[in-house]
């Protein structure tokens, strides 16, 4: 029963179907991500878990014959496993699943406590089937919280380069995966390589991209570079360590290489070979690739620094136009050591503060990105909000008073674009069904919709201001935002915001108010950042990470500037003006369609009282040789 879609369940679940009140005839479910570390998610990998187990046949007699016996033996005895209903899912459907599941595009970014998928059974005789797939579907979690943390990589990258660089091109590039050794298994590789995927080209993850390749319609979804381990320098003898780097770059003398460079004494190495006896080995790759040192061991901040400030020495540096060190294009660095997204970030402002441009480092990231993850990471949850029993419609939820925090949602749910400018899921089943931003992606054993990895990385894009302009920043191309969710045509991409100068800004860390509980509340997390030109002034402690919340501070110090200099023009205003407008223009396409159709039932009444027949007689007599031919 090891490929067997019944054995993919909590034991507790295959009890339940009995538990349910007598007459079920629905069971309506949902997913959703409460909160968490970041402050909104990248959905991603439904669709390959759909593709590898619901879609076709996926259950038959003999599955059925193995699951009773296995259930029986490990309950002792006890005869709990709903075979009937499983027969008749493979008598009656041909083993397809009669399920309808509904979900945002993979791609979209989406804040905290809304939707992201919904689960309903389709053929009221199999109502329990819809959350015996919780435990399936609830391993959404992995590939969602991996690609979120991936694209918060990315955000946090991006800052740096707008901050400190000229160019934000090599961003796709500049977080490689390497945690196929430290991952679970190959599939938890293969997945949680593929959520990065989503956010960068670089990995050495190969399962990731066969998975792309299979799941996901890219035959290519990821590049690497020939590069050194420990083994192939120590293997030549300490004494013979600068023939170990030439034999290197001699085996691949055009193109990226990456040398790991602290096997024995990092600096001396930085200092003596790379500094002079290589020194003109490096340099004949002015036109034709780039040498990228990696140190590996150490404090990560003040390494990276060290070796950047040791390779200035001996190598022509230079200036950008926002005052930052370069070194040469054929020369690069790449720290990949227990880097995580804090010591990223901390990595990131010590270059800063040392006047290195973001554009000269790398990173590589392992056990971090793939296994320093767990479902409350993100506190993603999988609950029952309706159910139809002996035909009465009941919204159904849990609220326990001992954690109000895990309260669930109630009724059929849509995922609405707010008068706003908010995404808002509406309860109870009261949102606008047109509007739903949920689409059917499943349905009785069959894909609806396939997504491609293009399109979803499109939708997970970053928009990045460069030089005085918002450039849209993709994996793979940079294009226009266009993605699914953009409902509103002014874009920050678009909008000329005010620049924020940092010499401009007085910033402090103080205690903050939340979130976290007393113990981060002491730890001055909390920024305050001000104008000084102006006096505008914000206050930020939305995170628990200083660096996120300096991030948000900035972002609202710019709004505010923009609300200051340009009052009715600025960009929340126009936005709000404009979501206005577009909502007055739906309301008026609604009272427009109700007077059609009241329009329509007079004309009906009309007719039948004046004995002529209507469109719908009509339609009912043509349809009624039909009805016979079974």
């Amino acid at each position: 029963m090891s490929h067997s879609m019944i054995g993919i369940v909590k034991f507790l679940l295959v009890t339940h179907y009995n538990q349910y009140p007598p007459q079920t005839t629905k069971i309506y479910s949902y997913f959703e991500c409460r909160g968490g570390k970041f402050e909104d998610v990248c959905f991603f990998g439904l669709q390959y878990v759909l593709k590898r187990w619901m879609v076709g046949c996926v259950v038959n007699h003999q599955m059925i014959d193995e699951a009773k016996e296995f259930y029986k033996k490990h309950f002792t005895g006890l005869d709990v496993f709903n075979e009937n209903g499983w027969r008749y899912i493979v008598d009656y459907h041909k083993g397809r699943l009669p399920l309808r599941i509904k979900a945002v595009p993979e791609g979209s970014v989406i804040p905290y406590k809304n939707v992201l998928f919904t689960v309903e059974n389709t053929d009221p005789k199999v109502a329990w089937l819809t959350n015996w797939f919780e435990t399936l579907l609830l391993q959404v979690w992995y590939p969602i919280t991996v690609c979120t943390s991936s694209r918060y990589h990315k955000i946090l990258i991006a800052k740096y380069l707008e901050m400190t660089s000229d160019s934000s091109d090599s961003l796709p590039y500049k977080l490689h995966d390497f945690g196929y050794r430290g991952s679970s298994s190959v599939e938890s590789a293969a997945i949680g390589d593929a959520a990065h995927l989503v956010n960068f080209y670089g990995t050495d993850t190969v399962a990731g991209i066969r998975l792309c390749s299979k799941y996901y319609g890219c035959s290519m979804a990821g590049v690497s570079i020939p590069a050194a381990e420990h083994s192939t320098i120590t293997s030549w003898k300490r004494e013979n360590e600068v023939e170990a780097y030439r034999h290197l770059l001699e085996q691949y003398p055009n193109g990226l290489v990456s040398v790991v460079s602290d096997s024995y004494d990092l600096y001396s190495c930085v200092e003596k070979i790379w500094g002079h006896e290589l020194k003109e080995l490096v340099m004949q790759r002015k036109h034709h690739g780039c040498v990228i040192i990696r140190p590996d061991s150490g404090d990560p901040a003040e390494v990276t620094v060290k070796v950047l400030e040791i390779l200035a020495k001996h190598y022509p540096c230079r200036m950008n136009s926002k005052g930052y060190k370069m070194l040469p294009d054929y020369l690069r660095v790449i720290q990949a050591d227990g880097v995580s997204y804090e010591s990223m970030g901390n990595v990131l402002e010590a270059m800063k503060l040392a006047g290195w441009s973001a554009e000269n480092v790398y990173f590589g990231t392992g056990g971090s990105l793939l296994q320093r993850v767990h479902r409350d990471t993100l506190k993603c949850a999988f609950k029952c909000s309706f159910v139809i029993v002996d035909g009465e419609e009941r919204p159904v939820f849990k609220q326990p008073i001992t954690d109000r925090a895990k309260t669930s949602k109630k009724g059929r749910l849509c995922l609405n674009y707010s008068k706003d400018g908010h995404y808002e899921t509406v309860e109870l089943g009261r949102g606008d069904q047109q509007m739903d931003l949920l689409d059917v992606v499943f349905e009785n054993g069959v894909l609806l919709r396939e997504q491609s990895l293009d399109d979803i990385r499109s939708r997970a894009a970053l928009s990045l201001r460069m030089n005085g302009f918002y450039k849209r920043i993709d994996v793979g191309i940079i294009s226009l935002l266009g993605g699914i969710f953009q409902r509103c045509s002014i874009s920050r991409k678009d909008y000329p915001f005010p620049p924020l100068e940092e010499l401009d800004l007085e910033e402090k860390f103080v205690s903050g108010y939340g979130p976290g509980g007393q113990n981060v509340n002491k730890r001055q997390n909390c920024v305050f950042l001000r104008h000084v030109p102006t006096g505008l002034s914000v206050k930020v402690h939305e995170d628990r990470l200083l660096q996120r919340n300096r991030i948000i501070a900035r972002v609202r110090l710019q709004e505010k500037l923009d609300q200051l200099l340009n009052g009715e023009n600025s960009f929340l205003a126009l936005k709000a003006k404009e979501l206005k407008q577009k909502s007055l223009k739906a309301q008026w396409k609604k009272r427009k369609g109700r007077e059609l159709k009241r329009l329509a039932k007079e004309r009906q009444q009309q007719m039948l009282l004046a004995g002529e027949p209507s469109a719908m007689d009509n339609l009912t007599n043509d349809q009624q040789p039909d009805d016979h031919l079974d």
